[in-house]
């Protein structure tokens, strides 16, 4: 039921291809550790339980960064390198991609999704990932990936921050007492 996984039949076909994944792209074996001890109990190399599950209940899941490896060690590659091109232009936004460059492999979006949401970025903004969840019909769980470039509106950002502006007293000012800090620098995007 995992976000980012792919449930397959626990067989040792399955189990050795997922184990190939790993020994071909030793970060996946170190970023998801214990994945390959199951996936040997699985494959036959070891017995006992996998995750608490019998092996003869049929299934097991694997993440998305093992089950897609190839592209999206493919992806990691792009990104870096687009990182890399817009470190002198936009320092936040390379750092950015470089943390989702990261999480496509850890299949966990903490880190890039805080460059996201705290970056100041010049020029692009992207939505890079597996997030919506609408499209599993089956029971609303799995994400699907997505691209989304994006360019800053320099004039409307500039309209829309002008705008914001005394929020926070506004906020302040309300008959509560758990304020919240208002962030009142939004970009405006627009989709490339």
């Amino acid at each position: 039921m995992g976000l980012r996984s792919v449930v397959r039949t626990a067989n040792s076909l399955n189990a050795d291809k997922d184990l190939a994944k790993l020994r071909k792209y030793p970060a996946l074996d170190a970023l998801h550790p214990g994945l390959k001890a199951e996936l040997e109990t699985i494959s036959g190399v070891k017995g006992g339980r996998v995750r608490g599950l019998l092996r003869t209940q049929g299934f097991y899941a694997v993440p998305y960064s093992v089950a897609y490896a190839d592209e999206l060690m493919k992806a990691r590659g792009l990104l870096n390198e687009a990182a890399d091109a817009l470190q002198k232009d936009d320092e936040e936004f390379a750092g950015y991609l470089r943390n989702r460059a990261r999480d496509l492999l850890s299949d966990d979006y903490e880190s890039g999704d805080a460059a996201w949401v705290t970056g100041h970025f010049k020029n692009l903004n992207a939505q890079i990932g597996s997030y919506e969840t609408y499209d599993d019909e089956l029971y609303g769980v799995k994400t699907f990936f997505a691209f989304s470039l994006l360019a800053t509106r320099q004039q409307e950002t500039t309209a829309l921050r002008q705008a914001m502006k005394g929020l926070q007293a506004l906020e302040d000012s309300l008959p509560y007492d758990h304020h919240k800090r208002i962030r009142e620098d939004i970009p405006s995007v627009s989709m490339m």
